[in-house]
């Protein structure tokens, strides 16, 4: 299979399906559209590939 070639098969296995609601819902409450970061408490975190 190419996906498990090129070893992205552990973002497959975090798929929202099988990921913790609660901890889902708790980023999305954080992420601030304007600056696409999440604000915790220790600061902004941003999301790159």
């Amino acid at each position: 299979m190419i996906i498990q070639r090129s070893e992205l098969m552990p973002l497959i296995d975090c798929s929202y399906r099988k990921g913790n609601k609660e901890l889902i819902y708790a980023f999305v409450e954080r992420w601030q559209l304007e600056t696409n970061t999440f604000h915790l408490p220790f600061g902004e975190m941003s999301i790159t590939l």
